[in-house]
């Protein structure tokens, strides 16, 4: 009985412990992506969160670029058991926070 995943770990386990064939759904379409960076007097905020484990440990990265391509600062914080909306949400606090400090 084939199935279509997502390409998840999860998926996989799943289909390996009902004995089910898993195929994964090509791509269609691709779209390039890249950095731009921000305007003249503005600080682009990048976050980034990493999960791992059972139970699950989850850490957040933060990234400070300025208009010129330059690396003005940046962090990474364990928050310990978290979603993946939590590890969003942190992300944001603490950027935030961290911005604030630095003026």
């Amino acid at each position: 009985m084939p199935g279509v995943g997502n390409n998840s770990i999860r998926d996989f386990k799943i289909s390996r412990l009902f004995n089910l064939s898993l195929s994964v759904a090509r791509v269609v379409h691709t779209t390039e992506i890249f950095w731009v960076p921000p305007a003249n007097n503005v600080v682009k905020i990048n976050t980034n969160g990493f999960a791992i484990g059972k139970p699950v440990s989850t850490s957040i990265s933060v990234v400070f670029n300025g208009p010129n391509f330059e690396f003005l600062g940046g962090f990474s914080h364990n928050i310990s058991h978290a979603s993946a909306y939590m590890e969003e949400i942190c992300a944001l606090m603490f950027s935030m926070e961290k911005a604030s400090e630095k003026g």
